[in-house]
């Protein structure tokens, strides 16, 4: 025997009687002892925790003194949370909005001007540089002036005074995001309204995400790369650079297209539409819309009513915008939804290789322009990143071989969105809605409206670049001809405008703008249109219409797209075996309805992705895919056309590649929902999850905060709009956040529901309480006379004029 056994031999000889000699008794008193204080342990860090969360619970006080008030001004809130601000006096209404929305949303108001600053990366770390860095270029150059209007600067001045009265009342129970990030909220300018805006139209903006993916892919395929582009009516042939093959794509604008939105929930698109009173049951008026967005936590829209002797809205804020982007006051209704318009372009630069601090521009070098940003990045040293400036825009991209891209975007020229709101939310006709349209730069926006009078229409506004003639906005043109400039934006007069059209109705699901009839160049961006098609068909045979149809069109789940292609894909496919042979006799009687318990859309989903992974691999490699398929709708395009210029050449090899997808597919769809395909269901898969963005710190965050998943019916082309990842199957992305139906009848009355509720705290009772009718369907009803909100509401917050205070002081710009 070793030493090392003797050892061990010895000490389990030492050890058996001493454990032989403990009482029985005492074990069992141990074994009971060490749970019951692990129990307690756990209970009383759960109940720190709870008492830790309610101590930064917003307090509703029931009586406030704000400076700067004319008259007493009352808020209550419905069971879901709503306020309704009742006030004497018009401009008072304004403070105490931003009172109210402070108290619901103060953290995410503050990471969305957060964003738009440049400055998530303080408080997240250095995962956000690079989106912060594009931010901070764009705002470099951007020149958003806020409005001379008095009566609008009045009530934006007052709004952030609201807001800063919450702030200050409330510093020791301020939400718990602040304590969780270790930082507290500086105090809020008008101009921070302004960069509220620039985040979401820069991350809505389908530009900054598409044409960086195209100049990957003409790097890599030169002029091949034109097969893959999304083609419009009147696209122009592209120019596309010799010096673009194999150039280098690194830099803020290339980084930030990798990286997710980052909580900050862009828009993508939506089904707006109106009927005249011919088309009614009321005799009156009618609008609704769906509005899409990326799906994120908390929920995004802001629902409000204000009331005072001259003034009624009940409207759909963007938390921190004192102005509705959806609503209706005494006279109408409307909806601004931002849209898809190709409105920025990258440019191709020519830097000074002696010096590159200069770029050529058509006969001579010019100076760039400089500044250095410094980043506060949280958990590390401050970050020094430059900024450089030519006569074209920001340079968006790391500067190689005396190459670099600068980026054109409509924004730099102005936004005047919540101008535009704030005119609009004001108008009593047709005419005063148009004014304010008129003043919009940026973001684009369909719009829909109806008026008292019975009129309705819809109208398309904002800057839409007039391009060269070779310039499609997706290939990088070069700068330094000056031959490919901008050559200013179409005017206002020229956009798509409809009044009381003689089919009794107007519709638009962000398809290009005009329809077939608009000749003028606004991007390839635009979806098929089959949602279009499927609202249009909905209007003209539905006789009259009331709210009950319209939601009954807000929750359709028809697919145009799959009525045609399952049945191309069916007459070009030859089955391996008896898997596929069900499969195939199940879409044959499928009625194309993209419902989450049934089984064929899943079929048809799983088929459809690994038809367009097939066929742009097989035509372009394996590596081409990878970066194309970033984007669902770009991969998507490319495919369709890859699958129908097969189909017109005859291509013998088709049948097989579709055979084989549809087999691949199907043994997805085995790993996915288990081999009894008759029991599959689509929403098993097709799930959302709206996470918040301190989750991703914690699983314990993430349980508390996300909201899901849940199984959703739906899919790109149906009115109740969904978006799935192609790279993580089917994960929705992107579905329909905001659902309204305004009828103008005597009295006027308004629905709606929002994906998530109207708290952005996880532990009030509204933070998710709307979410159980979003995914049913179904609507509620928002009182709109001020002696029904009273009745039924509860919780009244009496803010008081302060006799000690003058009133309020602007506040100073940061």
């Amino acid at each position: 025997m070793n030493f090392r056994s003797a050892a061990q031999n010895a000490k389990c000889q030492i050890s058996a009687p001493l454990l032989s000699d403990i009482d029985p008794v005492w074990l069992l008193r141990l074994f009971t002892f060490i749970p019951a204080v692990l129990i307690i342990l756990a209970g009383a860090c759960a109940i720190w925790m709870y008492l830790f969360v309610l101590s930064l619970h917003p307090e509703s006080k029931p009586q406030i003194q704000m400076a700067g008030l004319s008259a007493d001004v009352r808020i209550t809130r419905d069971a879901n949370g709503i306020p309704a601000i009742v006030a004497e006096r018009t401009e008072d209404l304004a403070p105490a909005l931003g009172y109210a929305m402070a108290q619901d949303r103060l953290w995410q108001m503050d990471y969305l001007r957060r964003a738009g600053q440049g400055r998530l990366s303080e408080i997240f770390g250095s995962d956000y540089v690079e989106k912060d860095h594009l931010i901070r270029s764009l705002r470099v150059v951007c020149k958003w002036d806020i409005t001379s209007d008095s009566v609008e600067q009045k009530w934006t001045e007052g709004f952030i005074h609201g807001i800063n009265k919450y702030i200050s009342l409330h510093a020791n129970k301020l939400p718990v995001e602040f304590s969780l990030l270790e930082y507290r909220p500086e105090p809020f300018v008008p101009a921070d309204i302004q960069s509220i805006i620039l985040a979401l139209s820069v991350e809505s903006s389908q530009a900054f995400k598409i044409d960086p993916v195209i100049t990957r892919l003409i790097s890599k395929l030169g002029d091949k790369a034109s097969l893959i582009f999304p083609k419009d009516e009147t696209s122009p042939e592209p120019l596309i650079l010799g010096d673009l093959t194999g150039i280098q794509t690194k830099g803020a604008i290339f980084a930030a297209t990798r990286q997710q939105g980052h909580g900050i929930p862009g828009f993508r698109g939506g089904c707006l539409w109106s009927v005249g009173q011919n088309f009614s049951r009321s005799g009156r008026a009618i609008s609704a819309c769906s509005l899409f967005q990326d799906l994120a936590a908390p929920g995004f829209w802001y629902k409000a009513r204000l009331f005072s002797p001259d003034y009624q809205l009940s409207g759909a804020f963007i938390p921190g915008i004192p102005a509705a982007c959806a609503g209706m006051n005494k006279n109408m209704s409307w909806v601004c939804n931002p849209t898809m318009v190709d409105d920025a372009d990258l440019f191709l630069e020519i830097l000074d290789s002696n010096s590159p601090k200069s770029y050529w521009k058509i006969d001579r070098w010019k100076r760039i322009g400089t500044k250095t940003e410094t980043y506060l990045v949280k958990g590390g040293s401050g970050v020094k990143k430059p900024i450089w400036i030519t006569e074209t825009g920001v340079i968006v991209s790391d500067p190689v071989n005396s190459r670099a891209f600068s980026l054109r975007w409509t924004g730099q020229d102005g936004s005047l969105f919540s101008t535009a709101l704030f005119i609009i939310n004001r108008a009593t006709n047709n005419q005063e809605f148009t004014s304010g349209l008129r003043q919009l730069q940026t973001p684009c926006v369909n719009s829909v409206w109806a008026s008292d009078d019975g009129s309705h229409g819809s109208q398309f506004a904002g800057k839409i670049p007039i391009r060269s003639s070779s310039s499609d906005g997706m290939c990088p043109m070069p700068a330094w001809t000056g031959v490919h400039d901008w050559q200013g934006f179409v005017a206002f007069e020229d956009l798509p405008s409809r009044k009381n059209p003689a089919e009794g109705f107007t519709s638009n699901c962000d398809e290009r703008p005009g329809g077939s009839d608009f000749m003028i160049y606004t991007g390839a961006y635009w979806r098929n249109g089959a949602k279009n098609l499927r609202l249009t068909a909905l209007l003209a045979n539905s006789g009259a219409h009331s709210r009950e149809s319209f939601q009954k069109i807000q929750n359709d789940i028809f697919s145009f797209t799959a009525a045609r292609l399952a049945q191309t894909l069916l007459e070009h496919t030859v089955p391996k075996g008896s898997t596929e042979n069900e499969a195939v006799a199940m879409l044959k009687t499928w009625d194309f309805q993209m419902s989450n318990d049934s089984a064929q859309p899943a079929i048809y989903a799983l088929w459809r992705r690994a038809v367009s992974k097939a066929l742009v691999s097989n035509h372009f490699g394996a590596d081409i895919y990878q970066v194309i398929s970033r984007n669902t709708e770009l991969t998507n395009k490319a495919a369709d056309k890859l699958l129908f210029d097969a189909i017109a050449s005859a291509d013998p090899q088709l049948t097989a590649i579709l055979s084989e997808a549809l087999a691949k597919g199907l043994a997805d769809g085995v790993a996915l929902f288990g081999p009894d395909m008759k029991k599959w269901k689509w929403g098993s898969a097709h799930t959302a999850e709206f996470r918040h963005p301190v989750a991703g710190k914690s699983r314990f965050l993430e349980d508390i905060y996300n909201v899901g998943p849940v199984a959703l019916s739906g899919a790109r082309d149906t009115i109740n709009y969904t978006s799935w990842s192609i790279q993580r199957p089917f994960e929705v992305t992107e579905g329909v956040t905001l659902k309204e139906v305004y009828d103008l009848t005597n009295p006027p009355q308004e629905y709606g529901v929002s994906s998530l509720g109207s708290s952005a705290h996880f532990f009030s009772g509204n933070y998710k309480d709307q979410t159980a009718a979003w995914l049913s369907g179904r609507l509620f009803r928002y009182p709109l006379d001020a002696s029904e909100v009273r009745k039924n509401s509860s919780g009244a917050v009496l803010l008081r004029p302060d006799p000690k205070r003058k009133p309020h002081m602007k506040a100073a710009a940061r």
